[in-house]
């Protein structure tokens, strides 16, 4: 929240609900722009940078309204489709980029998973990390550089 609201201009600012599309269009490409200076930041030391936005419980990708339909939702429905616009535009930046990987579909399938809407039982941030590897061993097997370095 408060990365919210230093964006939109202090303290009269408190939920991302109360985004309209254009404030949202902002802070989505704020967010990026965060993850731009990271990953050239880490680049400029030589590291390889992946970045992946993962998966929360009621935002799905697949629906026109970007959100899971249910009834045990720990926001309100209006907040959800707020914060599911939002993500969906971090989502679109993100597949902009051969570096940034969206998640965010990985438990679409195993929504028992979450603890709330955004958090991981152990056995959830198993399936998340098995997607993470495997994202990193194609991008590793693709990397000529990095597969001499160990030769």
């Amino acid at each position: 929240m408060i990365f919210f609201k230093r964006l939109m201009g202090g303290d009269n600012y408190n939920l991302p609900m109360n985004l309209d599309e254009k404030q949202a269009s902002f802070v989505a490409n704020e967010y990026y722009s965060l993850v731009d200076d990271l990953r050239d930041f880490v680049k400029a030391k030589g590291i390889d940078y992946y970045g992946f936005l993962q998966p929360i419980k009621f935002y799905n990708n697949k629906d026109s309204e970007f959100i899971n339909k249910r009834d045990d939702l720990y926001l309100s429905m209006e907040t959800n489709r707020s914060l599911a616009n939002l993500y969906n535009k971090f989502e679109k930046k993100y597949l902009e980029d051969d570096d940034l990987f969206s998640l965010t579909n990985v438990l679409d399938d195993n929504l028992d998973v979450y603890t709330d809407d955004f958090h991981m039982t152990p056995e959830g941030h198993k399936l998340l990390s098995k997607e993470i590897a495997q994202i990193l061993k194609d991008k590793i097997q693709e990397n000529a550089k990095f597969i001499n370095t160990i030769k």
